[in-house]
């Protein structure tokens, strides 16, 4: 708490810490989803400076003209086909919106799974670095994931893994 409070240190928060718990001098805002979405505020204090990055997600906001942050080195270099022996289906639930409609949705084809289905969640949770998870999404041959805005369906799409993303159901196919 100390060092937040001095003059010359930037504490960053993401969207789901709610007011400054650490009484920082300066506070950036990191929005990584919609603000309050899953828990903290949804509106800032005036004097936090907001970034996102994905203009989406502070779309229609008071937050509508923050700067986007661009990560120029995502490491995804890391992430690709090792052609090792794919034998799990990963189910990543994450952002989900609409889980219930979207449980339902799954349900629907589960006579089709014929291997193992592992939480990617989980996995996730686990992992130290970008190459462990790399080499979790080579062992799958399908990632299915309830988010429509994570990154998590494009590293397991480079990974060699069939990538398939199931939206809200407010959400038509041209929208999506």
């Amino acid at each position: 708490k100390e060092i937040a409070a001095l003059n010359d240190v930037i504490t960053i928060y993401p969207e789901v810490i709610s007011g400054n718990p650490l009484n920082a001098t300066n506070v950036v805002r990191y929005v990584l989803y919609y603000p309050g979405w899953h828990a903290g505020d949804k509106e800032y204090n005036d004097d936090e400076f907001v970034i996102t990055y994905n203009h989406q997600y502070v779309k229609n906001t008071k937050y509508d003209k923050s700067f986007i942050l661009t990560v120029l080195d995502p490491k995804l270099s890391i992430m690709k086909n090792t052609g090792q022996q794919r034998d799990k289906i990963g189910l990543l639930v994450r952002k989900c919106k609409d889980a219930d409609y979207k449980f339902k949705t799954l349900d629907q084809y589960k006579h089709l799974f014929k291997l193992p289905v592992i939480s990617i969640d989980d996995e996730i949770i686990k992992c130290s670095d970008l190459m462990e998870l790399s080499k979790i999404y080579n062992s799958l041959t399908l990632f299915i994931s309830f988010d429509p805005h994570t990154y998590h369906s494009t590293m397991a799409a480079l990974c060699g893994c069939q990538s398939v993303v199931i939206p809200s159901k407010d959400l038509s196919s041209e929208e999506f």
